[in-house]
């Protein structure tokens, strides 16, 4: 049996459902996007409902690079999430969607924990294809 494999996402169609499903716009953030991947996030880039986070949708032909550059050999959590350090803040969640979209989220306080925040932009973003 043959699995297929999702198809990679690409920018506008991120900000297209993302914007669908949740309202809200997401913006290139130019000092964050590279030859290899393109950073989307909100303005404001702290929201109520989502806190802050940002994606990254990444060429396909660098997106296994990319990801390991961003979890190194770490392995999720039972959740899924790669808990990153980061230089601002303590840590950063890291969750990995199909082949080449990749959620960074910024717990208050740079914190080893999620919230509603974190869960409400994990179920935005499962519902995105």
């Amino acid at each position: 049996m043959v699995v297929a494999t999702p198809p990679p996402y690409t920018v506008p169609a991120v900000q297209a459902a993302f914007r669908a499903r949740t309202g809200l716009r997401l913006v290139t953030v130019a000092s964050a996007t590279t030859d290899a991947l393109t950073t989307l996030g909100t303005r404001p880039t702290l929201t109520r409902r989502f806190g802050s986070f940002e994606l990254y949708v990444i060429k396909p032909r660098f997106a296994r690079a990319t990801i390991r550059a961003l979890v190194g050999n770490d392995r999720p959590d039972a959740r899924g999430i790669y808990w990153e350090p980061d230089q601002n803040v303590g840590v950063t969640a890291i969750s990995v969607f199909g082949p080449n979209l990749v959620l960074n989220w910024f717990p208050p306080g740079g914190k080893h924990r999620v919230n509603p925040s974190w869960t409400r932009v994990q179920a935005a973003l499962r519902r995105l294809r």
